[in-house]
C-alpha cells in the first residue's frame, strides 16, 4: 500500500544569503517590560534574551520570500527534490511547530544538478523543513500537509497542488520560521512568522503564578495579534482548547469587564462578556433570537483560527475527561484558587478558574463559581453556559440571561 501523500509550499530559496532581522518587546499583561525572556528562531537557530526594558532583536541569514518554481525544488511525497547550481554539503531537518524533529537527512556531499533526498516524516499535520547548504540555512519549506486524502500514486507537483487545494482540510500557512519564547525555564509561546524582516513585534505573556500550572502538561500557545497577548493551549482528545480565560478587551465595547473593575482580576481570571459580545453579534441579540446568524465554529470574539465552542464540543471534551459524569469538574479545575476546598486535580491542563460573574450591576462569586458561555441560544433572552462550583466535582449546563457577564474559553477550528 502506498503512503498518503504530502504537499509542501516552498516559501524561500536563495543561493546567496541575505541579512534579515526580527525585533520587538516582551511585557507582562499590564504592559511592563520583562527582562531575561529567552527568544529563539527555531529553524534559523539564533537566540537572544530581552534586556531590562523587555526589548530584543535577532539577526539571521534570511531568505528571499519569493515563491519558487517547482523546477528548483519540490516535495515528491517521500523526499525532497533539490536542484543545486554547484557542489555543496547539504542536510535536511523537518520540525513540527513545537520544534520537535520529525525527520532528518544527515549532512551529505552533493554535486551540481538535481537530487532526490529521501525523507520519512514521522508525524502528521503542519511541519517546516530547513535545508542547510554549506553550513547555512538556504531553504525553508512550510505548510506540509501530511496524511490527508487517500493513498494514491505519485503525481506531478502541479496536479498535487491542485488536488490538495481542493480539500478543505488542507490549509496553507505562510511560515518562514517560528519564534520560541522561554520564561523561567519553560516555553511559554511559539509564534509562527511569515516574514523574518520584522520590527516592533510586541508579545504580552502572563506571569501570574498565584494559580499553579500543571507542570506535567506540554502546553501549546496562542498568540493574539490584536493586543499581543499569549495564551497557553491544551489538547484534550481531538480538540484543542485555551487553557486560560480570554482577556481581550474589544475597542469601544461596553462589556469585557474585569471582576470588580480590577485589572489584576483580568490578569488572573480573564474578562467577563455578554453573550452577544462573545458571539460577535450586535447587542440587540441579547434580547432576541439570533440563531440564523449563529453557525458552526463561529469566530465571535475569539482570535482568528479559534471559535466559541458549542454544546456538542463541550460535551465531547467532558466525555474524554470523565465518561461517568461524576468527577469532570475536579479533573478540569485548577490546582488552587478555589474556595471551600474546591480545588481540582487539573489532570488535563484545562486549569478552570472561578472567575465569578457580572449581573449588570454587581459582581459576585469569584473564587466560588466558574461560568463559560456556549454558542447555543435558549430563547431570545437566554443562552446556555457551562458551570463549575467550588463544592462540586461535576460540570453543569445551565442557561442564563444573555446580558450577564461570563467567562469564555475558545476552541481551535
Amino acid at each position: 500500500m502506498q503512503r498518503p501523500f504530502a504537499l509542501l509550499t516552498l516559501l524561500a530559496l536563495s543561493s546567496l544569503p541575505c541579512r534579515a532581522s526580527v525585533s520587538g518587546k516582551v511585557t507582562d499583561l499590564s504592559g511592563n517590560g520583562l527582562a531575561g525572556v529567552g527568544i529563539a528562531l527555531t529553524l534559523a537557530g539564533t537566540s537572544t534574551t530581552t534586556d531590562a526594558t523587555g526589548a530584543w532583536s535577532l539577526a539571521t541569514t534570511g531568505m528571499d520570500t519569493r515563491t519558487i518554481t517547482e523546477s528548483q525544488a519540490r516535495w515528491t511525497g517521500n523526499g525532497l527534490l533539490l536542484i543545486l547550481v554547484e557542489p555543496a554539503m547539504v542536510s535536511v531537518e523537518a520540525y513540527d511547530l513545537r520544534g520537535a524533529v520529525q525527520g532528518r537527512v544527515g549532512s551529505v556531499k552533493l554535486g551540481a544538478g538535481p537530487h532526490n533526498l529521501p525523507l520519512a516524516l514521522s508525524g502528521s499535520g503542519m511541519v517546516g523543513l530547513r535545508v542547510t547548504v554549506n553550513g547555512r540555512p538556504e531553504t525553508i519549506l512550510a505548510s506540509a500537509v501530511v496524511g490527508i486524502g487517500h493513498a494514491r500514486s505519485l503525481q506531478s507537483a502541479r496536479s498535487l497542488q491542485r488536488d490538495v487545494e481542493n480539500q478543505p482540510a488542507a490549509r496553507s500557512m505562510g511560515l518562514v520560521d517560528t519564534l520560541r519564547f522561554t520564561w523561567n525555564s519553560r516555553v511559554v509561546a511559539r509564534i509562527p512568522l511569515a516574514n523574518l524582516d520584522t520590527s516592533g513585534f510586541v508579545v504580552k505573556i502572563g506571569t501570574d503564578t498565584s494559580v499553579a500550572w500543571n507542570e506535567f502538561i506540554a502546553y501549546g500557545s496562542l498568540y493574539d495579534p490584536r493586543d499581543g497577548q499569549v495564551y497557553r493551549t491544551v489538547k484534550i482528545g481531538s480538540q484543542t482548547w485555551m487553557a486560560e480565560n480570554l482577556n481581550y478587551k474589544p475597542i469601544g465595547a461596553d462589556s469585557g469587564w474585569c471582576y470588580i473593575n480590577s485589572k489584576d482580576s483580568c490578569v488572573k481570571y480573564g474578562r467577563l462578556y455578554t453573550w452577544a459580545e462573545v458571539m460577535g453579534l450586535p447587542d440587540s441579540c441579547n434580547a432576541r433570537v439570533c440563531g440564523n446568524r449563529v453557525h458552526s465554529k463561529l469566530n465571535g470574539i475569539c482570535p482568528i483560527g479559534w471559535h466559541v465552542p458549542n454544546d456538542t464540543e463541550w460535551t465531547a471534551m467532558q466525555w474524554v475527561v470523565d465518561s461517568t459524569g461524576n468527577t469532570g469538574g475536579t479533573k478540569l479545575k485548577s490546582l488552587n484558587g478555589w474556595n471551600e476546598f474546591g480545588n481540582g486535580t487539573d489532570v488535563y491542563g484545562f486549569r478552570a478558574l472561578p472567575g465569578g460573574y457580572f449581573n449588570g450591576s454587581s459582581f459576585d462569586l469569584v473564587g466560588i463559581d466558574g461560568n463559560w458561555w456556549s454558542a447555543m441560544e435558549d430563547d431570545g433572552f437566554h443562552a446556555w453556559y457551562w458551570d463549575m462550583f467550588c463544592n462540586s466535582a461535576n460540570v453543569y449546563r445551565y442557561y442564563s440571561g444573555k446580558t450577564e457577564g461570563l467567562s469564555l474559553r475558545c476552541s481551535k477550528d
